[in-house]
């Protein structure tokens, strides 16, 4: 996602014995729950007001971990207590 221009990435976790527990990828996502992509798209396009969101799409597990990592090695580097 784009927020105002800026990168604003979202990550879909699910709990293991929830509904969507068993769901590994996002082609089996998009297969076994057809248009729950639709509604989360339609969801975080929307949820800060119309037009204030851009969608840049979806992508895998891995990109994801990508994020996540950055994330945490990014936040480590800006709150490290180390001298």
């Amino acid at each position: 996602m784009l927020d105002g221009g800026e990168q604003d990435d979202k990550i879909i976790a699910v709990l293991p014995d929830s509904p969507l527990g068993g769901v590994s990828s996002l082609e089996q996502l998009q297969r076994e729950f057809k248009g729950i992509t639709d509604i989360l798209e339609i969801w975080f396009l929307n949820y800060k007001g119309p037009g204030k969101m851009e969608s840049k799409g979806f992508a895998g597990a891995a990109e994801a971990r990508d994020i996540i990592n950055d994330a945490v090695a990014d936040y480590g580097q800006k709150f490290s207590t180390a001298p």
